[in-house]
């Protein structure tokens, strides 16, 4: 489930493709905590690495997410009248589709929500901005069949370079 939530909160920092731009790049550094509310638990994540690849004339966003010792690749489909609806879907079984909306065209911020049907769990959460290197992720996560809060994750995502995203991806 950590990878899931690392790849939600992904979509930050794909930012900033201007038009006439084949595709964009940009790395990111995640690190969160996940609070279960039963058990009291607080569970740090490991830190997680991405790569984001804005397609704007394709209407795609694809995130890499490295981490666990595997890369796992997301496609975002940008959708709706002003593409700013996406639909996401990944090549890791465990992930499940995931739908939301883009606040506006720089796609840096967004809601989504998704459904764990294994884990009996609906994710709903938003990626906001603190400014222009960082933002948080927030996700609440729900009993599938009663609605009532199990959870909430939270993540940092930091804006870093290329040399810092290769050093720490080559490393592992």
């Amino acid at each position: 489930m950590k990878l899931l939530f690392a790849t939600l909160a992904l979509v930050l920092n794909a930012n900033n493709a201007k038009a006439g731009m084949e595709s964009q790049m940009k790395y990111t550094k995640i690190s969160g905590v996940f609070l279960k509310f039963e058990s009291g638990e607080r569970l740090e994540t490991r830190i997680s690495y991405a790569s984001q690849e804005m397609r704007l004339e394709q209407h795609e966003i694809i995130v890499r997410t490295f981490g666990n010792g595997k890369i796992i690749e997301t496609h975002f489909a940008l959708q709706g009248p002003k593409f700013l609806d996406f639909i996401a879907k990944s090549d890791d079984p465990k992930i499940p589709d995931m739908a939301g909306h883009f606040f506006n065209s720089d796609y840096e911020e967004c809601i989504l929500n998704a459904r764990l049907p294994d884990q009996k769990v609906d994710v709903v959460g938003v990626v906001t901005k603190l400014d222009q290197s960082h933002a948080i992720s927030t996700k609440t996560v729900t009993d599938a069949s009663s609605g009532k809060v199990v959870g909430i994750m939270q993540e940092r995502i930091e804006l870093i370079g290329e040399t810092t995203f290769k050093a720490a991806t080559l490393s592992k």
